[in-house]
């Protein structure tokens, strides 16, 4: 029976993963970046993503935290999202196999953005129409009243 020891064989993995962050830099190339989002403040999700960015520094990752409130739209996120993806320095090998997926990825948000403005325009062209529509049958209820009145 062989007993593994947890902390020891996370160490060495750790290590054997700052080797590779070196050399990959040594190389010219830019080390591997996380980069996380976080909205509202949940305790748990915050302890959680801090963990990962400790981890990241430890073996040579780069990292961002962004941190938004509760309150912001899936558009204004969608939005901070794309500018991620964006950037240059954000290393998203992980996510995003290659430029097409990240394009991709881009159109999908640019067409989701554009397709909640879309509806937006038409909940209010509908909502025109339904006040046009209300003050016409106004006008045709009073002139049914006053038809009535001059019998």
């Amino acid at each position: 029976m062989i007993i593994l020891d947890g902390k020891k064989t996370s160490n060495d993995i750790k290590a054997e993963i700052a080797e590779s962050v070196k050399e990959i830099v040594a190389k010219g190339l830019r080390p591997p970046h996380l980069a996380a989002v976080i909205v509202g403040d949940d305790g748990a999700s915050l302890t959680y993503v801090g963990s990962k960015v400790r981890a990241c520094k430890r073996v040579g990752f780069e990292s961002t935290l962004i941190k938004l409130p509760e309150s912001i739209s899936e558009n204004e996120l969608l939005v901070v999202a794309v500018g991620i993806v964006d950037k240059e320095e954000v290393n998203n090998d992980l996510l995003n196999e290659n430029q097409k997926l990240k394009k991709d990825n881009k159109n999908i948000f640019a067409q989701k953005i554009e397709l909640d403005k879309n509806i937006i325009e038409l909940k209010e062209k509908i909502s025109e129409q339904q006040i046009e529509i209300d003050s016409y049958l106004e006008e045709i209820k009073k002139l049914k009243d006053k038809s009535h009145h001059g019998r």
